[in-house]
């Protein structure tokens, strides 16, 4: 019996950090993309003015692949909240960059697609705030029953 916890803990432990790897590779290849989007003309309705976004949502992207690369050889719960927490932050100021700047030109079409958008920013911009309102929790109850002292569970 302890040998079947053990390697399923020990399983959960490998498929985490597999995780984390994916994580890292999936934001340098976005970084890359995120990059050159202008140049290669993919997408008709981002204008110039994404330019504009482009430091602030590369450095998320950058965030997003230091935190999981540190994720894969640090992972107590505490510490996963804190990096969640810093990713949600940035990601929340990215979105109201975004908001602000709305690099985005929807006249060509029949269908108000701008409220759409904004609408969807806002509503993933409330998802992140309510997803950092709980890891705030969770980082709050590992300090008062004293978890954040745990070692490293994988």
């Amino acid at each position: 019996m302890m040998n079947e916890e053990h390697a399923a803990a020990s399983t959960k432990h490998i498929a985490r950090r597999v995780g984390y790897v994916i994580a890292v590779g999936v934001n340098l290849v976005l970084l890359f993309v995120v990059n050159n989007l202008l140049a290669w003309g993919w997408i008709p309705f981002l204008t110039d003015d994404f330019e504009r976004l482009l430091p602030i949502v590369s450095f998320s992207l950058v965030v997003g692949a230091g935190v999981n690369f540190a994720f894969i050889f640090y992972n107590a719960p505490w510490f996963r909240s804190v990096g969640e927490i810093v990713q949600n932050a940035v990601s929340l100021l990215v979105i109201i960059a975004t908001l602000r700047v709305f690099p985005f030109d929807f006249s060509p079409y029949s269908i108000d697609w701008a409220t759409f958008a904004r609408t969807g920013l806002i509503l993933v911009g409330v998802a992140i705030g309510i997803g950092t309102i709980v890891e705030v929790v969770k980082l709050i109850r590992a300090t008062v029953t004293g978890d954040i002292q745990a070692s490293n569970p994988g």
